[in-house]
């Protein structure tokens, strides 16, 4: 049995202090995320089957010595991430999660050891790859003169600036923002909004940022793919997005 082990500085006892409600309520959101990793691992690695039913709240919260609101909350969160369906009479049916759950899910995968997708970094390139180059594409077709001039100059100023660090997160942030509205897709922003919220993540890990503080982005290929969307040229936009992941491909798989 995997019983969670809350003190009582976490604040799920009584007490006499005025912040106890809030301490509550801080524990109880440490509880469920404790009891989302938990299950999500059991799913994710097939210890639970898809198709299967999940044990009810009496037995959750009795496994994970956990309170019924806690797991009431956990199977929630299992339901938006497309990890679980409530079926009709009571009961939560494990659904296949690589068919129902969204990029929202990926910070979650990522904190599981082992990881129970060894090339997600693969994936997650390959994604990104895929929302650069259209994104750009549509950008040269779409985007007004005045956007197409703006994306233009942003260019040729990453000529001019010094190297970002990697250690900048995104440095280069604001120009695929710009890209990505001019392609006129919202679906496209979105995408790629949630895997700079990946990357934020994998970024914050002190082993990698340790291993980046002195490495840096080359701006040409930006440069370049800027000139290319002013040229209003579909194809070799979305060849020259494509060139940009080359340098980052490299990186990743050295590390």
């Amino acid at each position: 049995m995997h019983v969670l082990q809350l003190s009582a500085t976490d604040g799920l006892g009584a007490s006499d202090d005025p912040s106890s409600t809030l301490n509550c309520s801080v524990a109880s959101d440490k509880a469920t995320e404790v009891v989302f990793i938990a299950l999500l691992d059991r799913i994710v690695s097939g210890q639970i089957d898809a198709g299967s039913t999940l044990p009810g709240e009496t037995a959750l919260a009795q496994e994970f010595g956990v309170s019924r609101p806690v797991v009431r909350e956990t199977l929630s969160r299992l339901t938006q991430a497309g990890l679980i369906e409530t079926q009709r009479g009571g009961g939560s049916r494990v659904e296949d999660w690589s068919r129902r759950a969204g990029l929202e899910l990926v910070p979650s995968l990522l904190g599981l050891q082992p990881s129970p997708l060894p090339d997600m970094s693969e994936s997650l390139f390959d994604l990104r790859e895929i929302v650069y180059s259209d994104g750009a594409r549509l950008c040269a077709l779409r985007a007004p003169d005045e956007l197409i001039t703006e994306i233009h100059a942003m260019g040729q100023s990453l000529l001019r600036q010094a190297r970002p660090s990697r250690r900048d997160h995104l440095p280069y942030s604001p120009f695929w923002d710009t890209i990505m509205s001019g392609s006129g897709s919202f679906a496209h922003q979105l995408a790629l909004n949630s895997l700079n919220n990946v990357t934020r993540l994998v970024m914050a890990n002190p082993r990698i940022h340790a291993y980046i503080e002195q490495s840096t982005y080359d701006p040409e290929p930006y440069a370049l793919l800027a000139q290319t969307i002013a040229l209003r040229n579909g194809e070799a936009a979305r060849a020259a997005a494509q060139a940009t992941m080359i340098e980052v491909r490299e990186f990743w798989t050295s590390i």
